[in-house]
C-alpha cells in the first residue's frame, strides 16, 4: 500500500551525500491520504500524479492495488539515494 494507514505517516526522503545522516523530505502520505510533495528545496522538481487503482499487474504490485506515481530528480554520483520511512 503506497499510502499510510490511519494514524501513520510515510515519508519519502533524499540523502544528498553518501554517509550523511541528513534526510531531506521529498513527499509524504499520512492518515490514508495520497502522496503529496513536501515543501522545501526539491518541491519544484517533484511531481506526484496518477494516484488510483492499478488496472493490471506488474513488478511488485497486482491489479487492484492502490498506487501513486512520483517523479523524482535524478541522482548524481554524490547522492546516496531515496528512502521511504
Amino acid at each position: 500500500d503506497p499510502t499510510a494507514n490511519d494514524g501513520e505517516l510515510c515519508t519519502l526522503t533524499r540523502v544528498n551525500h553518501a554517509g550523511s545522516s541528513v534526510y531531506i523530505p521529498i513527499a509524504r502520505s499520512f492518515d490514508g491520504t495520497d502522496w503529496q510533495r513536501s515543501e522545501g528545496k526539491y518541491v519544484s522538481y517533484v511531481s506526484v500524479s496518477k494516484c488510483g487503482e492499478a488496472s493490471s499487474s506488474g513488478t511488485g504490485y497486482v491489479s487492484g492495488d492502490y498506487l501513486c506515481e512520483i517523479e523524482l530528480p535524478e541522482l548524481s554520483q554524490d547522492n546516496d539515494g531515496y528512502y521511504i520511512t
